[in-house]
């Protein structure tokens, strides 16, 4: 009698997955400790300033001397939430501890800290400075009752400028005198306001719009320097954001910039040296740059719009001669030092530089046209390696992936960290991935948002559709190797692209989406005006028909692809039971799903140990459907806080199952250490097996099932002969003639 044979497998081939040594670990992308952000020239512009990991409030500030070519580490006994550069190397900062907070005086050449003494503060925000007299301004809450806005200097004198009357922001002139002011308003909105003979009058007051999610489209930009100016941003009768000079003794109103595609972001804005915004930029799949004409800024601009992939100007030195330039190309963003004397741009570092040693990820802008020819802005990532003429398309078609940002209603999200760390993760495992913009972000003027009304199971889910075929047209897109990948109502996307356009994907990705409409806007947080306009009134019977209309858990008998489900277990805004119920429902229906579950995590996961772990599981479900590569994942010690409710199958699991051979015998195929066992479950007719008895064990090389089968004779004796089996549509066909027919 021969010895059952059975072979574990070792270490994973490396074909299985890709070049290891090209693939980013997944840590990388989710531990931001040496990521740099919040950028500062100092008023000389021989510095650059920063911090790393603004997403924990930490102790230490970092600066790149120019000059140097050399990265410096200031380290503070306190935390900080913000910072301020002054002449002479002197910075303006303020600390916070668990007693309180503080202002304090640093000098980088003398290492000095002094701290201002003259209130003895709870909670503050500085709002504005003046680096000649060296004074700054800021609401202050005291801790013996002073509340109002303040002008200090740098020796700790203070000054209550105006007691706290409920501004939001307030804008001041180069004296440090309060001009304006943005006030919250009892419709969840904002208003502007500004002072003339002591006294505040309105300037404008906004109606609640969507665009408030991310802060809102209509601000003030900036007060001219001699106070007679305010320019702010303003859709008030137009259906995009233009940019408006308001005279504070006239009253007349100019308007300076209007924008076609999208509206002004409050950021990028280039100034003269009396504070008046000369650029400004909107984003509509690129940056989008609007100059005033004739003002001597245009000749830069046009230099660095040759150079730059996607131009940002982040900050301008004191005398104007230094911008502090920042290249967003789809990689780690790239940061340079333009000098507008010699016209030379200067490279500095880039904000990322863990990223360097692996090939990089570029990213480039389109316009796509809907099914009734709305255009939609699209950002698409491609590793260098897969597009080498780098002309924004690949070399070959891809596997692709179309990511669907949250909201659905919020805009400005194609530049977020906390959103691209994913796509770049994915473009390095050989994917070409699209920032997908669809009908309802609230950033692209008033019509762009109202065309989603009531759409999300129909126009927005064309909205993708087009994109994928926008995608196979034009070659990044290998036809049945398109996916779905988003969070929030991104997983709601998803669900319902596999539902209502089960043909277009080959699978999705659903992170703590909405697969009920009708149940979720029955929850305190969608039962409002904003979901009753904006996606279904669910307080109507028409508008509980539409809700189920456009329920993806309503039409799961149409899913024809692999669906991965993950949520968190106390997510506040989307309920866990989302998913829970849409994946039994798939699994009841024999739908191929997946369900990773984190008990302890809320909506947009915090934890980073649980984004390496679900993207440990979502690389391997992509791989098995698309065809990237991927790094393989074993839960540990570490990374142990889900639980799987319905695990990622590997293509070649689908073996698995039980089955019926010839004599009446039943048996099932198991999975152990990377076989697939064959055990007797009934042995029907033939008496010299029992319940457990082995008939065979294989592994998958690649295309069929190789290892050995056992012939078996009285008193338990067996031979062990080699065997190949091969999947058909009714069971397993194998090569001595016999056939295995599938049963459950």
């Amino acid at each position: 009698m021969k010895k059952v044979i059975i072979i574990f497998l070792g270490l994973i081939p490396l074909q299985f997955f890709g070049q290891q040594d090209s693939l980013i670990p997944r840590e990388v992308f989710f531990n931001s400790d040496d990521r740099k952000e919040f950028f500062k020239l100092n008023p000389s512009g021989d510095k650059v300033f920063y911090i790393k990991n603004i997403y924990e409030i930490g102790s230490d500030l970092f600066y790149y001397d120019i000059n140097l070519k050399n990265e410096f580490k200031i380290s503070f006994k306190d935390k900080f939430s913000s910072y301020f550069t002054f002449n002479n190397n002197t910075l303006l900062i303020n600390f916070r501890n668990e007693i309180g907070q503080y202002f304090g005086v640093y000098n980088i050449e003398t290492k000095e800290l002094k701290i201002l003494e003259g209130i003895k503060i709870d909670r503050s925000k500085i709002y504005d400075f003046n680096r000649d007299t060296n004074e700054a301004v800021a609401i202050i809450v005291g801790k013996e009752g002073e509340k109002g806005v303040y002008k200090f200097n740098l020796d700790g004198q203070f000054q209550l400028l105006r007691k706290a009357e409920g501004f939001l922001n307030l804008y001041f002139d180069g004296n440090l005198n309060i001009v304006a002011g943005e006030k919250p308003t009892q419709n969840r909105s904002k208003s502007f306001h500004y002072l003339k003979n002591d006294e505040w009058q309105l300037l404008r007051e906004y109606d609640f719009r969507e665009d408030m999610f991310v802060g809102g489209v209509n601000n003030i930009v900036s007060v001219s320097k001699d106070g007679s100016r305010v320019y702010f941003s303003d859709n008030s009768s137009s259906d995009k954001t233009n940019l408006i000079e308001f005279n504070v003794q006239t009253g007349k109103e100019t308007t300076l910039i209007e924008p076609t595609k999208a509206d002004i972001i409050p950021a990028s804005v280039i100034f003269d040296k009396n504070s008046k915004p000369l650029s400004v930029v909107s984003l509509f799949g690129k940056p989008h740059r609007f100059t005033i004409q004739n003002s001597n800024i245009e000749e830069h601009i046009e230099i660095l719009q040759k150079e730059i992939n996607e131009l940002h100007i982040l900050d301008q030195s004191i005398d104007n001669t230094f911008w502090l330039v920042e290249n967003m190309n789809g990689g780690a963003n790239e940061y340079y030092r333009y000098d507008t004397k010699t016209k030379k741009l200067k490279f500095l570092f880039n904000d990322f530089p863990r990223l360097d040693a692996f090939p990089k990820n570029y990213r480039n802008s389109f316009v796509v046209k809907s099914f009734d020819d709305l255009e939609l802005p699209i950002n698409l990532y491609i590793r260098e390696d897969l597009d080498k003429d780098k002309n924004g398309i690949p070399d070959k078609p891809l596997p692709t992936i179309l990511y669907v940002h949250g909201g659905p209603w919020v805009g400005w999200m194609n530049n977020n960290w906390l959103i691209t760390r994913n796509l770049h993760l994915l473009a390095n495992r050989g994917y070409a991935v699209i920032f997908t913009e669809f009908r309802s972000a609230s950033t692209y003027g008033k019509s762009f948002l109202n065309k989603s009304n009531n759409q999300w199971g129909d126009a927005m889910v064309k909205d993708k559709k087009a994109i994928a075929e926008w995608a196979i047209k034009n070659k990044v897109a290998i036809s049945d190797k398109i996916g779905l990948f988003g969070w929030s109502y991104g997983g709601y996307a998803t669900m319902a692209g596999l539902s209502f356009e089960p043909d277009t994907y080959a699978c999705g990705i659903a992170m703590y989406g909405i697969s009920d409409l009708e149940s979720f806007l029955q929850t305190p947080f969608a039962n409002n005006d904003t979901w009753k306009k904006r996606v279904a009134n669910i307080n109507t019977s028409e508008g509980v028909e539409l809700a189920k209309n456009h329920s993806p858990i309503n039409y799961i008998n149409q899913i024809k692809v692999p669906l991965l489900l993950s949520t968190g277990g106390k997510d506040q805004r989307v309920n866990f039971s989302q998913s829970h119920t849409m994946a039994d429902k798939m699994n009841a229906a024999g739908k191929e799903v997946s369900y990773i579950y984190y008990p302890n995590e809320v909506h947009d996961y915090r934890d980073p140990k649980s984004w390496v772990s679900f993207w440990g599981f979502a690389e391997k479900f992509l791989h098995n459907s698309l065809g990237g590569s991927y790094i393989p994942f074993v839960p540990n010690e570490v990374y142990n806080n889900f639980e799987i409710k319905y695990p990622v199958l590997n293509p070649e699991d689908a073996i698995i199952g039980n089955y019926k051979a010839p004599g009446d015998i039943i048996f099932k195929i198991i999975k152990q250490n990377g076989e697939y066992i064959g055990e007797v479950i009934d042995p029907g007719k033939v008496h010299i097996l029992k319940n457990g008895t082995v008939l065979f064990n294989v592994k998958y090389d690649g295309s069929k099932y190789i290892g050995n089968y056992r012939r078996f004779y009285e008193n338990d004796s067996y031979d062990e002969a080699p065997c190949t089996f091969t999947l058909t549509d009714e069971g397993i066909s194998t090569d001595y003639a016999v056939k295995y027919q599938r049963i459950d």
